[in-house]
């Protein structure tokens, strides 16, 4: 049972690791003799980006979080998954796409 707790939790983290890798904001460097820094929509849009940047990075943030404590609730078998494995319910699993 020790090597069926190691692999779950294996699983667990290689998973969770590849939705970290996908979950990335990709930068498209725009060079400023290109864009005028004086335009106010330049100036607009530049504002924007950074704002949304800084949300998406404080969202992957939780979501770290989130992928951490999921890690420590399968370590212990506290998750959903384990709770119906070990009460010996068979049910469809729910899966949401973020």
């Amino acid at each position: 049972m020790d090597e069926v707790q190691r692999q779950k939790v294996n699983v667990t983290a290689n998973f969770l690791t590849g939705l970290l890798k996908k979950l990335e904001m990709n930068n498209i460097p725009v060079p400023h003799h290109l864009l005028s820094p004086g335009d106010a929509r330049v100036v607009r849009m530049r504002g924007q980006l950074q704002k949304n940047c800084e949300k998406f990075n404080e969202t992957k943030e939780e979501f770290e979080k989130l992928t951490h404590d999921l890690l420590a609730h399968v370590s212990e078998s506290k998750d959903e998954i384990s709770k119906v494995s070990y009460s010996g319910e068979v049910g469809q699993a729910d899966t949401a796409l973020i």
